[in-house]
């Protein structure tokens, strides 16, 4: 369907995917938590590597995902979570709950491999993989974000598929996860790490769209600010100061095209797709992209 597309991943470098002298961030295996989110929001990613204490050598990915299925381990209930120790969550050593959600898988790529093998593995659902230089050590990640942004550069390249709606495209998925405004932001978050998600669909009081609840909403989370998810979901995320999501929306009938462009304009992975009433009815993720543009 995008052979032309498909012909410039192949003769496109991982390397090429990423702008040159990015820089790379990752965790010591030894910090804590609460060092590992706070650097997560500072650095405004979702995952790093790991580096093993002893080898030096980066071995695992760490995720928010990994952390809020920690905190999930932790709270049973709204009750475990007013009686338990913060620091039994913040001061927990990152090494030993690397991809705890089974969801981030530690893949490497070489620097010099043609784009194409990580556009397989963006359509089958991972998330970022580590690129290894001349020498076989870790020098970056590169991420299903970062292989949109190529997306969007070479829309022209797929026109046809571009200027299709996403419905004809088969790429809504039509399973929703939400959770109501008034729900207790732990209470989604476990509802997150049960069903293997990293976002839920917020609505308000009669169903329609309101936010987006995702695992980077856990990003900033100190022993300070801990208790802020006791608060329900919207409250939650006005505490962290995280931006409104309503915007993060869309029917099935537009094109592929304008969904490239609004995830790239609110810098998201996702947008939900509603009816004519703001009814959420599906989902679109990079991941879909990736695989329509891999057939």
């Amino acid at each position: 369907m995008a052979q032309q597309f498909k012909d410039i991943v192949r003769e496109t470098s991982i390397a090429d995917l990423i702008e040159s002298g990015r820089p790379f961030y990752s965790v010591d295996s030894s910090a804590t938590v609460e060092e590992t989110l706070l650097s997560l929001a500072d650095n405004k990613v979702l995952s790093v590597p790991v580096k093993d204490a002893e080898s030096g050598e980066y071995t695992d990915f760490v995720d928010v995902l990994d952390i809020i299925s920690f905190l999930s381990t932790l709270c049973k209930d709204i009750n475990s979570l007013v009686r338990m120790k913060v620091e039994s969550f913040t001061d927990q050593a990152i090494g030993e709950i690397v991809n705890l959600s089974n969801k981030d898988p530690f893949i490497t790529v070489n620097s010099s491999d043609s784009a194409s093998s990580v556009h397989e593995l963006f359509a089958k659902g991972v998330h970022r993989v580590a690129i290894k230089g001349e020498d076989g050590k870790v020098t970056n990640v590169v991420s299903q974000y970062d292989f949109l942004k190529f997306v969007v550069k070479h829309v022209n390249e797929f026109s046809e598929i571009a200027d299709k709606p996403i419905k004809e495209l088969g790429m809504v998925q039509s399973w929703v996860l939400s959770v109501r405004k008034t729900e207790r932001a732990v209470a989604c978050f476990k509802k997150m790490v049960e069903n293997k998600v990293n976002a839920v669909c917020v609505v308000d009081v009669v169903g329609k769209f309101d936010a987006q609840l995702s695992s980077s909403s856990l990003r900033g989370l100190t022993a300070d600010t801990f208790q802020t998810l006791r608060l329900p979901v919207e409250d939650f995320l006005k505490a962290q100061k995280v931006p409104p999501s309503n915007d993060l929306s869309c029917t099935g009938q537009v094109t592929l095209r304008e969904v490239l462009q609004l995830l790239i304009d609110h810098s998201t992975h996702r947008l939900w797709v509603v009816d004519a009433a703001g009814f959420p009815v599906g989902i679109v993720s990079i991941t879909d992209i990736c695989k329509v543009l891999n057939k």
